[in-house]
């Protein structure tokens, strides 16, 4: 039913309508309507902006279990595509919830994968899915701040993050995500997930709007498709459904670029500093590179920059990385005792928009950030 006109100004337009044409979903408790799709975000007063995003988020909030899932016992409910953070821990909070998952990752773990540093929100993620014991038993780097270095080497005091907000939730850990990544996904398999790895899903499949099943092709080289009631797209970067339905939007004034590497043996700050992650600006340019202390001695290191400027023709990842750092300070003197990669093997990075894929093989690595900031990508299709 429609809400009254008073009340409309509470709800906003987050590509629900795609979701769900304009149907009233059951309230997790039951008890309450879901209004429909009324207005779009942009059109509602700035000042209220945070609250109308906090009234949809509870207005659509809903319980798996309220649905009446049409799958067979044979075939999974649901399919999640990617076995990275995101995708293991939607597996395996379905699953908990006694629904039937299949998750299909195209690669074999543990595999590489950049992106080391956790925030201190991720506690509560961590501590539903009952992983913050095995956090603390790893051999994962603990992060208690974060340390701004300007463009001519001066250095920040550390920002502490339980002085602002005094709890266990404010220390987190910089993890290598080989085994990070491992660990979640072990974890998902624990509840009960079907984890196929080396499998790739070629196409989500559409029938009448709505995502119905997948392509997949598996390690063998067979193809086969899977019938199910609910496909959620956890590819990151790859954005399988929000490509597939032409909803990726790139953000033009975000065309960043890295260029990163390790080191071992590279300067770090002692006790509760230890772990602290380091931005460092570049002198004279809108860039900046990342410190992030890991385990077994490693350092992980980048820079970030526009990507015209970054990557200048002809010049070798090794090249750009060394070009940057002579222009900061603070990171050169911290990965002066440190010893860099013996061997190159470096990728082209292409297509060279945001959004596209990374290359990440390699002492010397480099991609095109994720800068698609604008875009709403849909996560879920329902059947």
């Amino acid at each position: 039913m429609d809400c009254p006109a008073a009340k409309r100004k509470r709800f906003v337009d987050f590509e629900i309508r795609t979701l769900t044409d304009g149907r009233e979903l059951p309230s997790s408790t039951g008890q309450r309507p879901v209004p429909r799709v009324l207005c779009p975000v942009s059109q509602a007063p700035r000042r209220r902006r945070k609250v109308l995003v906090r009234s949809v988020i509870s207005a659509y909030r809903f319980d798996i279990r309220s649905f009446a899932l049409k799958s067979n016992r044979e075939s999974p409910q649901v399919v999640v595509v990617g076995g990275g953070p995101a995708g293991a821990t939607t597996a395996a909070l379905l699953a908990r919830e006694g629904v039937r998952v299949r998750l299909y990752e195209r690669e074999q773990f543990p595999r590489f994968h950049i992106g080391e540093s956790l925030i201190p929100q991720t506690y509560w993620t961590l501590k539903r899915l009952d992983l913050l014991d095995k956090l603390r038993a790893s051999r994962f780097v603990k992060k208690y701040s974060v340390q701004f270095i300007s463009g001519d080497g001066k250095e920040s005091q550390p920002f502490y993050f339980d002085k602002h907000n005094p709890h266990e939730s404010s220390q987190t850990w910089q993890v290598l995500r080989s085994e990070f990544d491992a660990m979640m996904l072990d974890h998902a398999r624990q509840q009960s997930v079907d984890v196929r790895c080396g499998d790739r899903v070629l196409d989500v499949r559409i029938d009448e709007g709505r995502a119905s099943g997948v392509t997949v092709k598996n390690a063998d080289g067979a193809t086969e498709t899977v019938d199910c009631d609910v496909v959620v797209d956890a590819t990151g970067q790859t954005s399988l459904i929000a490509r597939r339905l032409n909803l990726h939007v790139r953000d033009e004034v975000l065309r960043k670029g890295s260029v990163w590497t390790y080191y071992r043996g590279a300067y770090r700050d002692s006790g509760r500093d230890e772990g602290a992650t380091i931005v460092a600006r570049i002198q004279g340019e809108q860039g900046w590179f990342w410190y992030i202390p890991l385990h077994d001695d490693l350092v992980s290191v980048g820079a970030v920059g526009d990507f015209e400027k970054l990557f200048t023709p002809g010049a070798t990842h090794e090249e750009i990385f060394h070009r940057q750092l002579s222009r900061c300070p603070g990171i050169e003197r911290r990965l002066a005792p440190g010893t860099a990669p013996t061997t190159t093997s470096p990728r082209r990075t292409f297509p060279t928009r945001p959004g596209s894929s990374p290359a990440t093989a390699g002492c010397w690595s480099a991609t095109p950030w994720d800068s698609s900031t604008r875009c709403i990508r849909r996560v879920c299709s329902w059947r």
